[in-house]
């Protein structure tokens, strides 16, 4: 996987093959196959200076070990962390 980088400050479409599009937003990144990087689209975006390859990306589903294996929630209210009696005692 490589991952391409939007240098500008629009969006762009990039096509790809087998009838794939990548939208990257302003400044942003996208993973695509290596072999996409060939394709006569992402060359004329590379030529024009308006993306660039960053490098080579994470593979798909490994890890970089230091994973501490729980899950944190980002959204919403915290989790409680004591439990209140409820009904009539």
């Amino acid at each position: 996987m490589k991952t391409l980088r939007n240098l500008t400050h629009r969006p762009l479409k990039v096509r790809l093959g087998g009838g794939k599009t990548l939208f990257l937003g302003p400044h942003k990144n996208g993973q695509v196959a290596d072999q996409a990087t060939e394709e006569a689209s992402v060359q004329r975006l590379l030529a024009a200076g308006d993306v660039e390859i960053v490098g080579d990306g994470a593979p798909g589903g490994q890890g970089d070990g230091n994973s501490s294996g729980g899950l944190e929630s980002t959204h919403g209210h915290p989790q409680a962390t004591s439990i209140h009696p409820k009904g009539n005692r």
